[in-house]
């Protein structure tokens, strides 16, 4: 799939496809080269795509340093716990 004819979008509540790749592509391994994101997003115009990660690191989900490389913004790394209190144990399978 092709993103680099796709405008960015501007609101921060929907994100377009080359910025949901970008998170996910992230989120699998967390510090990637601007170049190898654009490459596995197949996005076409540099210009464009530093944009875009500009715009994502302007919305604090990730952090695009001045080194090209990016990473997923810390507060976007914090999972939620597990807690094995009895409230949350699994069913006996019996």
């Amino acid at each position: 799939m092709s993103c680099g004819n796709t405008k960015p979008d501007q609101g921060h509540g929907d994100l377009s496809p080359g910025r949901e790749q970008v998170l996910v592509l992230l989120y699998d391994e967390n510090v990637q080269h601007e170049e190898a994101l654009r490459q596995a997003v197949e996005y076409k115009n540099v210009t464009n795509f530093r944009t875009v990660l500009r715009q994502l690191h302007g919305m604090r989900l990730i952090e695009f340093r001045a080194d090209r490389n990016a990473s997923l913004h810390q507060r976007e790394l914090s999972r939620p716990k597990l807690s094995y209190g009895s409230a949350n144990t699994l069913p006996d399978a019996g």
